[in-house]
This record gives C-alpha cells, sequence and structure tokens, in this order.
C-alpha cells in the first residue's frame, strides 16, 4: 500500500516540476551595441539615438547566452563582465566594427575578442557613452504575462514592429508587465546608460507551465484528503 507521505511526496514533485518549468529559461540571441553618446540620453528602442544597426557608428557584438536573463552590476566600472556575461554563458561569439571607443582619451569598448568584450565597459556617468541591448526572447503565446525589472528603460518588439509603448529611461530600478496578446516573436531592447548600477531581470512566466502548477496543487490536496480518511 502507498503511504500518505508517498503520495504527498509525489504530488508536491508534481507541483514543483511545474514551478521549475514556469521560467522562461533557455538560450537567447544578443546584440550589443556601445556607442559614444556625449552626454545625450536615448531610449531603449530600435534604432535609438545614433544605435542605427549600421555597424558603421558603435561597436558591436553578437553571441548566444544561455542562462537566466537576470543581470545586474552594483559597481562603479558598470563592466560587461560585471553586468553578468562571462565566458560560461557566452557561445558563437562575433564582432563588427570591434572598436575601440574611446571616451576622454581612453578606451573604455573594444569588441574584438569575447575577453575584450567582457573587459569593456557598458556604460558611464552623465551619458558619456552607453550600450544598447536587442534580446531575441523568440515566441511568446498569448496570455502570457512579461515581466521587466530594469534601471534604464526597455521596449518590446514583434520582429521589427514595436508591440508596446517604451517604458522610458533613464529611471530609477522599477518593474513593469507586459500582457501578450496574441502570439509574438518577442525581441526585447534594454538601453544601458549612465553608468552603474545597471539593472535588468526578465521573467516569462508561460501560460501552459501555470497550469500545470495548479494542477499539481490540485493533486496535492485530492492526495491529502484522501491520505486523511484512510488514516481516519
Amino acid at each position: 500500500m502507498i503511504g500518505k507521505t508517498t503520495i504527498a511526496t509525489a504530488a508536491i514533485l508534481a507541483a514543483s516540476m511545474a514551478i521549475a518549468g514556469a521560467a522562461h529559461a533557455g538560450a537567447y540571441a544578443v546584440r550589443v551595441e556601445t556607442e559614444v553618446t556625449n552626454g545625450t540620453p536615448y531610449d531603449a528602442v530600435r534604432g535609438a539615438m545614433s544605435f542605427t544597426n549600421s555597424l558603421d557608428t558603435a561597436t558591436t557584438a553578437n553571441f548566444t547566452y544561455t542562462g537566466p536573463l537576470s543581470f545586474g552590476d552594483s559597481t562603479t566600472t558598470d563592466l560587461n563582465s560585471d553586468f553578468g556575461f562571462s565566458t560560461a554563458n557566452i557561445s558563437n561569439y562575433q564582432a563588427a566594427n570591434t572598436g575601440p571607443i574611446l571616451y576622454n582619451g581612453a578606451s573604455v569598448a573594444n569588441f574584438s575578442t569575447e575577453a575584450s568584450f567582457l573587459a569593456s565597459s557598458g556604460s558611464t556617468g552623465g551619458y558619456g557613452y552607453g550600450s544598447l541591448y536587442q534580446i531575441t526572447l523568440g515566441d511568446l503565446a498569448a496570455g502570457t504575462v512579461l515581466t521587466v525589472t530594469h534601471d534604464d528603460g526597455f521596449s518590446l518588439y514583434d520582429n521589427q514592429t514595436a508591440y508596446n509603448t517604451a517604458h522610458a529611461g533613464p529611471t530609477t530600478q522599477v518593474t513593469d508587465t507586459v500582457v501578450i496578446g496574441s502570439s509574438i516573436n518577442a525581441i526585447l531592447y534594454y538601453a544601458r546608460e549612465n553608468g552603474a548600477p545597471s539593472v535588468l531581470q526578465v521573467t516569462v512566466p508561460e501560460p501552459m507551465s501555470l497550469s500545470l502548477f495548479g494542477t499539481g496543487l490540485l493533486a496535492l490536496g485530492i492526495a491529502l484528503r484522501r491520505c486523511g480518511r484512510r488514516v481516519a
């Protein structure tokens, strides 16, 4: 006979598995452009300021990032390695117009190699230079709730078409949500500017996973009720 503890454990495991699948995790195509902006803030939108995707106006890196979309930098240097990128979570690294980017006579960004990218700075105080991120989230189903904690603004696109009103930056750290009305191929743009700290944390619960979570909790309740009757 299966005991009360065994049934409850199985139900809890089912619920836990649903929770584990709730985060939109995996590999993401990332594009980073860093450029001198000479004291002018810019919005987190495609083609913002002089970040034109033409490759001749910015130092640009393209790579695959694998891991949670949880980035933060509390240092004063705002290096890419401090932000959360490392050789362990970057693959397929490629660069164009590699730099270096010079600011006040010093090299602040050089994307010629993965190592130099990690050692480069993403932004500085006073909006002297900054970075624009393009992160491909992939297909998001209708009903998905995208939660973004950020400090310098973000926007969401369906391929090349703006999906929502850009959440303006720079700001203090805030959390915004976007509810997906119909399925999209989601691309998120993030503005990293005005120096540390830089924050970008993205959570994408999947409707199916949330449904499984509810099913797991229901199974847990049923199992406990049945076991309670047997014990009684």
